[in-house]
């Protein structure tokens, strides 16, 4: 086998490696979110709902009819932020939730409390990464999905 032939195959190994970590990622992720992801009860009805893949995926749905899905969007990827093993992958998903979700200039900026926001990014910028830096960001945005909750619960009764 010749050198290029050699590259070739490290190379497609590692891509394996790499898309088997991020299936295993997505799976934990999943696993987390509707098993496991601390819920901070704003709701039981809500909480039930996280809890639920058919019912999250609904209340998603209507979450982009109120044009507010980026509340739901940002939950989901604190969860994959808290699963994530590697401190260098986390310390990636934690920068792209801070540019996605959080930033003053974020394409779908959250509202959450502007004491959270400047506590986040001063860890960030002291570069800690720990599975819990989200969690206040996570109970704001849990307040603004139990919002949204009690209108979807209002237009299945209609």
């Amino acid at each position: 086998m010749g050198l290029t032939g050699l590259l070739v195959e490290v190379f497609h190994k590692r891509k394996h490696r790499l898309e088997n970590g991020r299936r295993k990622t997505l799976q934990a992720c999943d696993e987390y979110m509707f098993n496991a992801a601390p819920i901070s009860r704003h709701s039981s009805s809500l909480a039930m709902m996280l809890k639920d893949r058919k019912l999250f995926n609904e209340l998603l749905v209507f979450s982009q009819t109120e044009h507010c899905s980026e509340n739901f969007e940002l939950w989901k990827s604190v969860c994959a932020y808290q699963v994530e093993k590697n401190p260098q992958a986390r310390k990636k998903v934690a920068s792209r939730i801070w540019q996605d979700f959080l930033s003053s200039n974020a394409p779908k900026e959250v509202n959450v409390s502007g004491q959270t926001k400047l506590q986040v990014e001063i860890e960030l910028e002291y570069g800690n990464c720990d599975p819990q830096l989200f969690n206040n960001v996570q109970t704001d945005v849990e307040l603004l999905m139990a919002d949204v909750y009690l209108r979807y619960s209002l237009s299945k009764k209609n």
